[in-house]
């Protein structure tokens, strides 16, 4: 976290200027109540209308010094927030995608949202808040040893009591600041797990029984911020104890000092003006090093992100060819005792388009998964030309490489930024992928074409709607290899058929799709298909080699 504040060093030293600033201003008043009370005191009334002067200058003075102070402190602070949310948010969407599925979504969403929040309240906002504490305390000192020194060095000595607050509370704030922060992961995952969900959970009338599991999470959530701000309070009472014993032990001997005629009446109340600008700012600084500590928890997490989101520094090589694509002797499991792939080999071809069928469980989507860089744990070799596919660079790599998933992904935004994924294209670029991925007839009866809105996660849309997206999506990024994870099986046969013609029919496209319908016309147009089963390549070849070999394929197909 340092490294943002240092960042933003600039607007600290003007905030802490202004800290300084206003810190004098809030001092400078004990010496005017004490000049005040002299005055009063010694029946001197000519000397009423140049305090009244001095007390309007110093007003005019606190209050611009005061303005400045915040708004400056609240510019660093937004500043340095700003940075992290940006840095950590970065490092989110360049993880590669096997580290991105280590945590869920809700995760993400809470280090961003809640735990970013604690760190900013808790932490940033309490360093100019820890600066003006300590300038005040500075000055109220010198002020106490100008009134009395014997008072100064006794407030100096029952101030320390305080101090040992933090360091008691530091760990048992961090764990229940811990503790809420995993407490709220669950909640968000609760809640974005019901909405997500509505329509099944509806159909299956489990409303009551989602609302109990989530009345559960959220008093746990309830329990665990109570915990935290019980903690914080103890410290706070602690805190509060020992500035009561402070002030009273130096009221008390102020008061014999005024009594024996060793210091004024003024000179009292610029006393106990200043202890106020000596023991609050000790109150303060105790009860900001607490909030340090709470948010420590939330540091930690965010800086877990931070981490976790760097690429292995290794150089990786910029994809010079695709093909041939090799796939030789791979075995993969996604633990170390089972593997899901065995010795599968096999070579994929320029502009050829592939079908891979089989059985559910039988390694066809983890297979595609190695082929697009999600895994580098497997055994044996895929080149992509010469070059080994864990030693490729990912940005290079998806520049020509895309793959359309089941679960099409529609962002609340217009069709045409869907479409081209929030880049700068061409207008005739984006009319002609439109046009190949037969969504024309569709946009002409938009009523705001390809600036209608796509509602959130594209409700407004049909399945084939957001398929033909996903593929206009592709053809627009002039993909040269499409992966196509059965990204039809929710659909229609007439769709799907109509989907599948529309990426078989493009020229110069190397496609491999994943298929559970095993429709003869489409199967022909294949260039080869892939039969998976148990995790090994049985057999391969086109629709008329398979079903004349009459095995595994032929099976499957009359199953179907």
């Amino acid at each position: 976290m340092n490294s943002y504040i240092r960042k933003e060093k600039g607007v600290l030293v003007y905030a802490v200027l202004m800290v300084l600033l206003s810190s004098a201003a809030t001092v400078y008043s004990a010496f005017y109540m004490s000049h005040l009370m002299d005055a009063v005191y010694a029946g001197n009334a000519g000397a009423i209308p140049g305090l009244i002067l001095e007390g309007v200058l110093f007003i005019a003075v606190f209050t611009i010094s005061d303005y400045l102070c915040r708004t400056s402190a609240e510019k660093f602070v937004q500043a340095c927030s700003r940075r992290v949310r940006e840095d950590t948010f970065s490092r989110v969407l360049h993880m590669n995608i096997n580290t991105f599925n280590e945590d869920t979504s809700a995760k993400y969403i809470s280090v961003l949202n809640n735990d970013m929040t604690v760190i900013e309240e808790k932490y940033l906002a309490g360093i100019p808040d820890i600066i003006n504490d300590i300038a005040l305390y500075v000055l109220a000192v010198f002020a106490l040893f100008y009134f009395s020194p014997l008072l100064a060095v006794i407030a100096l000595l029952t101030n320390l009591l305080p101090m040992f607050v933090p360091r008691i509370m530091d760990k048992r704030l961090k764990k229940r600041q811990d503790d809420s922060s995993r407490l709220m992961d669950a909640y968000n995952a609760a809640i974005k797990d019901a909405f997500t969900g509505f329509e099944v959970i509806k159909s299956f009338n489990a409303a009551k029984q989602v609302f109990q599991s989530f009345a559960k999470i959220n008093r746990d959530v309830a329990d665990g911020k109570y915990n935290v701000t019980k903690t914080q309070v103890f410290a706070f009472i602690l805190c509060e104890v020992a500035a009561y014993f402070s002030f009273y032990t130096d009221y008390v001997i102020a008061a014999f000092l005024v009594i024996d005629g060793k210091i004024t009446l003024g000179a009292m109340m610029g006393t106990i003006q200043s202890m106020n600008y000596l023991v609050n700012p000790v109150n303060d600084f105790v009860d900001r090093m607490t909030q340090r500590s709470v948010a420590k928890a939330s540091i930690a997490r965010v800086q877990e992100l931070l981490e976790k989101g760097k690429e292995d520094a290794r150089p990786r090589k910029p994809v010079q060819t695709l093909f041939p694509l090799a796939v030789e002797h791979v075995s993969f499991g996604y633990k170390p005792e089972r593997d899901v792939l065995h010795d599968l080999s096999f070579t994929f071809e320029r502009g050829k388009k592939y079908a891979i069928v089989g059985k559910s469980g039988c390694g066809k989507s983890t297979l595609v998964k190695l082929l697009m860089l999600y895994y580098a744990g497997y055994t044996g070799h895929i080149r992509y030309g010469a070059d080994e596919a864990r030693d490729l660079d990912k940005e290079s790599f998806y520049q020509k490489v895309s793959m359309i998933h089941q679960n099409i992904i529609a962002f609340d935004d217009t069709l045409r930024r869907n479409i081209t994924m929030f880049q700068p294209y061409p207008e005739e670029e984006v009319e002609a992928a439109v046009k190949e991925a037969g969504l024309s007839e569709f946009v002409s009866k938009l009523p705001d074409g390809l600036n209608s809105r796509i509602e959130e996660n594209g409700r407004n849309l049909s399945g084939g709607e957001r398929q033909r997206i996903a593929i206009a999506r592709a053809f627009l990024h002039k993909m040269e290899f499409l992966v196509i994870d059965e990204a039809t099986a929710s659909l229609d046969a007439e769709t799907a058929s109509q989907i599948e013609n529309t990426i078989l029919a493009k020229k110069d496209l190397t496609a491999l799709v994943i298929t559970h319908k095993l429709n003869a016309p489409i199967l022909r147009a294949y260039d080869e298909i892939l039969v998976l089963r148990d995790g090994a390549l049985a057999e391969h070849g086109t629709f008329e080699e398979l079903m004349a070999q009459k095995g595994h394929f032929y099976h499957l197909y009359h199953i179907e």
